[in-house]
């Protein structure tokens, strides 16, 4: 569909040596932002396969240039509001969901940590006493370093995390991790 109605028409007739972005650009400046990038990508995967094959021998104009092309990309909105959490909490809670799936999206929304650093923690990561939870490096996305080694992410948690903890950790048993 790109090919047919966007890159054929537009550039069809023009050598990939004549190529340039300011000819992308322009051809494509009318285009709404998700189809400007869906073309772009896949006139970039054009030229990158006759390269591969062969079949052409001159540098790529799009190279590491496509994300430039269209809106720019949006930053993920991280976090709940507080009219959010006021909403959501109430039909979470009494929702149908089994208990270990509520105590589990609890506990993240309450550390703020990501899915899979609380999904494979274990049990022994758990302090007590400390009320903390310390996430090992190799499982941590941003790593933190001390001396040029990696320190594990150490999270305070709350009473209310606790508690979810201690509910989770009855429902596991003796499984290692939480």
């Amino acid at each position: 569909y790109y090919i047919e109605k966007h890159i054929k028409p537009k550039f069809g007739t023009v050598a990939i040596d004549e190529l340039s972005l300011g000819m992308i650009h322009s051809a494509t400046k009318t285009l709404k932002p998700t189809v400007i990038r869906k073309t772009v990508e896949k006139l970039n995967s054009i030229i990158e396969y006759a390269q591969a094959k062969g079949l052409i021998d001159v540098a790529n104009v799009l190279q590491g240039k496509v994300s430039n092309f269209g809106e720019a990309p949006r930053k993920v909105k991280r976090f709940l509001t507080m009219i959010e959490l006021q909403d959501l909490l109430p039909k979470f809670v009494n929702s149908s969901l089994p208990e270990q799936y509520k105590c589990l999206t609890l506990l993240l929304l309450l550390t703020g940590q990501r899915k899979n650093e609380i999904l494979r923690s274990k049990w022994s990561e758990v302090d007590w006493n400390n009320k903390t939870l310390s996430i090992a490096p190799e499982r941590v996305k941003t790593e933190r370093l001390r001396k040029d080694k990696a320190m594990a992410h150490i999270v305070f948690l709350c009473p209310t995390a606790l508690e979810l903890l201690r509910t989770m950790q009855a429902a596991t048993g003796n499984h290692e991790k939480i």
